[in-house]
């Protein structure tokens, strides 16, 4: 006799097989389970062109911005504020620069890390087609205008 205890989580059913009795049969191919699982283990990634923006500051200054709007990348080191990593990575803030404020805009079609403080994005080393040279992240971007 096999008894099995239900658990339902968001639509789809599973079961706890006691030792030494016959496992239960597998989920069906076409089951919620099976499709999401599926879902989760593609790689593929989508990601709309979005506008983001980094302020003027020390290491954010005019005549780099110059460099980054010709060459349309973004460099970035790993983090030694508040937010401190030992890995490179570029951040920024989402969305256009305010109105009025100094420093950069930019779109990019690479999506960012999952994680981030409200507000804040970042893109890391080795990650979403971040290229890592030098112990800096390297990040496409399709458009940049630098707002002195």
């Amino acid at each position: 006799m096999q008894i099995i205890y239900p658990i339902y989580l968001t639509g789809f059913h599973l079961s706890h097989d006691l030792p030494g009795l016959p496992r239960s049969k597998p989920e069906p191919k076409n089951s919620a389970f099976s499709l999401a699982q599926s879902s989760e283990n593609s790689m593929e990634t989508t990601h709309n062109q979005e506008t983001y923006h980094r302020l003027r500051s020390q290491s954010q200054t005019s005549e780099l911005g110059s460099i980054q709007e010709k060459s349309l990348e973004i460099w970035g080191r790993a983090a030694r504020n508040f937010y401190q990593s030992p890995f490179p990575k570029v951040q920024a803030y989402k969305g256009p620069l305010p109105t009025g404020a100094k420093g950069i805009e930019f779109t990019t079609t690479t999506a960012p890390d999952t994680g981030s403080p409200p507000g804040i994005v970042s893109w890391s080393c080795d990650l979403n087609d971040i290229e890592c040279q030098d112990g800096f992240a390297k990040l496409k971007v399709t458009t940049l205008i630098n707002k002195v």
